[in-house]
């Protein structure tokens, strides 16, 4: 397992990459403003990730369809492969990989190979997890960002919404 540190979260909120930001805001015709928000958003869920790797050492925090747009906007910073090569090793000391969710378990066993009592038991270990994530993000970051990343991304840039941003900005 690699060794990660945890910068300041002041200090990496201080990096910016205009390339990227210029990128995502035509890719899904938002202003720069917008995408510097966003952006900012996805250097402080990569700190959050640092510090409970660091703390707890585990793999980190799973993005789900709420954070969709942090998400994209990782993979937008992960297309300029030096900037964040070099990003993570400043800032992390090593390079922070992109695990997609697959929704297999790590033996690769499909849910229906389990009986009832089996899904139930993972069904609530799941919301468990859940639970601790989102307790770990409102102490950790706030009731302010908690709510950007619960409750406006949520309705600003669903799934569906970021797609057909992208494909306005294809077709017009």
């Amino acid at each position: 397992m690699q060794s990660i540190k945890c910068p300041p979260l002041e200090e990496l909120l201080s990096y910016e990459n205009d390339r990227v930001l210029g990128r995502f805001s035509k890719i899904y015709g938002i202003q720069l403003s917008d995408s510097k928000d966003i952006f900012d958003n996805l250097l402080r869920w990569l700190w959050l990730n640092s510090y409970e790797m660091e703390a707890a050492h585990n793999k980190g925090i799973p993005i789900d369809t709420s954070t969709a747009v942090i998400d994209e906007m990782w993979h937008n910073f992960i297309l300029f492969s030096r900037d964040y090569t070099e990003f993570c090793h400043k800032y992390f000391g090593c390079y922070i990989h992109h695990q997609p969710m697959t929704g297999k378990s790590s033996n690769n066993s499909k849910s229906e190979d389990y009986d009832s009592e089996t899904i139930q038991i993972k069904h609530d270990e799941f919301k468990e997890d859940k639970r601790k994530q989102l307790e770990l993000i409102y102490e950790t970051m706030g009731a302010e960002i908690f709510s950007v990343w619960y409750l406006e991304y949520p309705e600003r840039y669903s799934v569906k919404k970021l797609a057909q941003m992208h494909l306005d900005t294809i077709t017009n």
